[in-house]
């Protein structure tokens, strides 16, 4: 299992600024957080969708890859960290 930490640069207040990933062995997205910069957040399983949260229908990309395109800056993050972010938001 990977969990990925990405940065969205950007000043749209409907767009999340951060994008918490869980990704398994094969790179399909198993959950996912995205935060705004209001402090809210929606979430998504392969369950269920909260908000505008969707998880991604093609492989995860590496974290190079990701961090090739100027608006974005991706980093691994630890299984712990990624169960405290959503424990906060999902409960």
């Amino acid at each position: 299992m990977r969990y990925i930490l990405c940065h969205w640069i950007q000043e749209d207040l409907d767009e999340p600024v951060k994008i918490y990933s869980e990704v398994d062995e094969e790179g399909h997205e198993l959950r996912k957080v995205e935060v705004y910069r209001d402090g809210t957040a929606d979430y998504a399983t392969q369950e269920v969708a909260v908000g505008q949260a969707g998880l991604a229908l093609i492989l995860f990309p590496s974290i190079e890859e990701i961090n090739m395109d100027s608006e974005t800056v991706a980093e691994e993050i630890s299984p712990a960290e990624f169960k405290n972010i959503w424990k906060k938001y999902v409960g």
